[in-house]
């Protein structure tokens, strides 16, 4: 990432960010093989996505809906975004044999 212009944070080693030349940072989240990449403006994540391409072999799988057991939910007109587990829940409730019990 760092031939790209990417430099990792200490604190959180999975994600890398980017400065641009209007200002706007570009973030890049990698765990494994999940990739999550954030930018004010979407249009420009294209040049971005095709540097990404040369060196690495990926898929665009467009808008994050689900990432890490998370699941995302975004409100454009009001500039909203969720993170919620509740899958994740699910999942661990079912295998407890909880799912039916009362919160």
């Amino acid at each position: 990432m760092h031939s790209i212009g990417f430099l990792g944070l200490d604190e959180y080693h999975c994600l890398s960010s980017k400065d641009t030349p209007d200002g706007s940072p570009t973030f890049l989240i990698l765990y494994m093989d999940d990739m999550l990449l954030s930018r004010r403006h979407p249009r420009e994540l294209s040049e971005l996505r095709r540097q990404l391409r040369l060196k690495f072999m990926m898929k665009d799988l467009g808008l994050a809906h689900h990432i890490l057991g998370m699941n995302i939910t975004w409100d454009r007109t009001s500039k909203c975004l969720w993170l919620t587990q509740f899958d994740y829940i699910q999942r661990i409730l079912e295998h407890f044999n909880l799912a039916t019990g009362k919160p």
